[in-house]
């Protein structure tokens, strides 16, 4: 499927959502959720009850907005859809029950890679992909990012959903490349 585009002049994907994401009499909006550009929409089917949630993905440039919508039953690639809107769907078609719970599993790993965040020392030496990175602190508050010297002494801010949770554990000086 493709992109739909018109011109238009909106605020916010929030308000484009509201007023041109819409299913046809036949169907009711539930719930809605936006995620920067993603839009998760639960809707329910009048005459069957079926209640499903659809992924929109939204742009805009110069006045002109796009968007590119498909269904939970797609199995689309974006997993950013809140656990209220998750638990009302019920859908029961393999890939959407897959879709769901891949929702809930990043979800949960965020959870395990801040917490794992929040343990780090100043100096603690961990792992991003193949390099040794020097841990100095967290950015913000929610310890979403976190600030780290490179092996060559540059200072970056790494945001912690890129890492995976066993990255995040301080490798001992003892420990080699192979064990890692």
């Amino acid at each position: 499927m493709g992109w739909l585009c018109h011109v238009a002049d909106y605020e916010s994907v929030k308000e484009y959502a509201e007023y041109e994401l819409k299913h046809s009499e036949n169907y009711r909006l539930l719930e809605r959720s936006v995620y920067g550009s993603e839009v998760y929409s639960l809707y329910e089917k009048i005459e069957t009850g079926l209640r499903f949630i659809t992924v929109d993905l939204v742009t805009h440039s110069d006045g002109e907005w796009c968007r590119k919508g498909m269904d939970e039953t797609c199995g689309p690639y974006y997993y950013n859809c809140p656990e209220y809107i998750l638990v009302q769907s019920t859908c029961d078609n393999p890939l959407a029950v897959e879709w769901r719970e891949k929702c809930r599993e990043l979800r949960r790993n965020k959870r395990k890679m801040i917490d794992a965040a929040k343990n780090l020392n100043r100096g603690d030496v961990i792992q991003y992909y193949n390099e040794k990175l020097t841990y100095l602190y967290a950015y913000n508050k929610s310890v979403s990012q976190i600030v780290c010297r490179t092996e060559a002494g540059e200072i970056y801010r790494y945001p912690v959903k890129k890492f995976k949770p066993e990255w995040l554990v301080p490798i001992k000086p003892e420990q080699t490349q192979s064990e890692l």
